[in-house]
């Protein structure tokens, strides 16, 4: 067996993250060029924050639709009625929640809101309490903190709601783009020979 895997993900050489480098050095313009547009469509999207949330919902829907189909397909194709009946049921509430969200997108982004904020809550719970177990006094704080600052954020969102759901997704959305954008903008300029 070859001691050189195709896995992208497998540890690199010197000489091959070398290589990467290089290539993506010859490359810097396409780089910078996604930071750009990710950049463009962050500030899009936090101008028509509303519109950014129905967009990300219906997206959801979309796929959430796609995905039913998807299974039902593969539930015919079950050779056993357990599986062809998983397949088939699982398929058939993916689809109606897809379709329900794509004719209500409004009704969707309200609870996709209300998911997130208690989500966030319980992510942040979950990292207090890993930060609190940590050995080292110096990661235990800053696992503990993020961890405050997710339940924080998770509060506000649940505390807003139902008044927040039309711009919260899109709020993030935008935030996230920009932030992306700007991340591949610097290692651009950085790339740039």
């Amino acid at each position: 067996m070859s001691d050189f895997s195709p896995n992208p993900l497998s540890p690199k050489t010197g000489a091959e993250l070398e290589a990467v480098v290089v290539q993506l050095k010859l490359r810097w313009g396409w780089v910078f060029g996604l930071g750009v547009v990710s950049l463009g469509l962050g500030l899009l999207a936090l101008a028509l924050v509303t519109s950014a949330t129905l967009a990300s919902v219906m997206a959801n829907g979309v796929f959430m639709a796609v995905v039913g189909l998807v299974e039902i397909t593969v539930g015919f194709r079950a050779k056993s009625l357990t599986r062809f009946l998983t397949w088939v049921l699982a398929g058939v509430l993916y689809l109606l929640a897809g379709g329900l969200t794509i004719l209500n997108p409004v009704m969707a982004s309200a609870a996709f809101t209300l998911m997130l904020g208690a989500g966030l809550v319980a992510t942040g719970f979950v990292r207090m309490f890993v930060g609190y177990g940590l050995p080292s006094k110096h990661s235990r704080w800053l696992v503990m903190f993020s961890g405050v600052l997710t339940s924080l954020l998770g509060l506000l969102i649940v505390l807003g709601w139902p008044a927040n759901s039309i711009y919260v997704l899109g709020l993030l959305l935008g935030l996230d783009l920009v932030f992306y954008g700007f991340s591949w903008i610097v290692l651009g300029l950085r790339l740039k020979p």
